[in-house]
C-alpha cells in the first residue's frame, strides 16, 4: 500500500486482521520516500549536494509524511493487532 495515504494503511490492516484472526506478531515500520522523487529539479539540487535550505520546503512535508507520520499511523493501527497476539490464550 501506499503510506503516504492513511486510509491506504487502515485498508491493509483490516486484510491482516481478516487473514490472521486479528493476530500480528511483529511490525516493522520502514515506510520511507525519496525526496528526489518529487520532481526532477529536487533530484537535481539532491544530486549537487543541495543543503537543505537550498530545497523546496515541501520536500520536508513530503519525507515526514511518510518517513514520519506513516510510521506513527501504522502503528496505530497495528496495536490492537500486536496486543491480541501478545495475550495468552488459555
Amino acid at each position: 500500500c501506499d503510506h503516504s495515504y492513511d486510509t491506504q494503511v487502515e485498508k491493509a490492516f483490516a486484510e491482516i486482521a481478516a487473514q490472521t484472526s486479528g493476530r500480528l506478531d511483529i511490525l516493522v515500520n520502514n515506510a520511507w520516500q525519496d525526496p528526489g522523487a518529487r520532481d526532477p529539479k529536487t533530484d537535481a539540487l539532491l544530486s549537487k549536494g543541495a543543503k537543505f535550505y537550498e530545497l523546496p520546503l515541501e520536500v520536508w512535508d513530503d519525507v515526514h509524511r511518510v518517513g514520519l507520520r506513516s510510521h506513527y499511523v501504522a502503528s496505530y493501527y497495528a496495536a490492537p493487532l500486536l496486543r491480541k497476539a501478545a495475550t495468552p490464550q488459555w
